[in-house]
């Protein structure tokens, strides 16, 4: 055998080693976060019921803000309904906490989030649309998601609250940098 034959048959191992590492952590649950809408690293699903503070996996809804978001780059095409991909944050707020929406950023609970001020242009230039500036309570099917810790992310001051329907599951952190 020779040298290119050898260098070719490791590529090809690594490459199907690497697929079947990929299909197992899917199938128990491991996701790697590459984006900066919550801290960078591996991550695992858990049964357990969301509250504040945690991290989840969820669907965006199908709405025509977010075909626009997509078609815009802000969210990858995934196997969610709509073909969207799945996204990761952070609940900041669920039924029954008053958030307040506006040009300087979002409060729940009158207290302010960091990272929230909307941005009014991406980095195309482009009009980015928000929501709607206004003061409301959740509604017991309702959270807010939003990042931690990225004034760019794309998140809830976008798009507003979601149906805790679209959410996948809590997600704990196995190690992150």
């Amino acid at each position: 055998m020779n040298l290119y034959n050898k260098k070719l048959k490791t590529i090809i191992i690594l490459v199907y080693s690497l697929l079947g590492l990929t299909f197992i952590f899917y199938m128990i649950g491991i996701k790697i976060n590459t984006t900066k809408s919550i801290p960078l690293g591996i991550y695992i699903k858990d049964k357990a019921v969301y509250k504040k503070g945690d991290y989840v996996i969820f669907c965006p809804p199908e709405n025509d803000f977010m075909k626009e978001a997509r078609s815009r780059g802000y969210i990858g095409k995934g196997f969610c309904p709509g073909e969207y991909g799945k996204m990761m944050k952070q609940v900041v707020a669920i039924e029954g906490d008053i958030v307040s929406f506006s040009d300087k950023g979002i409060s729940v609970n009158q207290k302010n989030l960091a990272f929230s001020e909307p941005k009014k242009i991406d980095m195309h230039g482009r009009i980015l649309s928000h929501f709607q500036y206004q003061t409301i309570k959740l509604h017991i099917n309702e959270v807010l998601l939003m990042t931690n810790n990225n004034e760019l992310s794309f998140d809830g001051r976008y798009f507003g609250p979601i149906n805790i329907r679209q959410i996948e599951s809590v997600i704990r952190s196995l190690w992150t940098w």
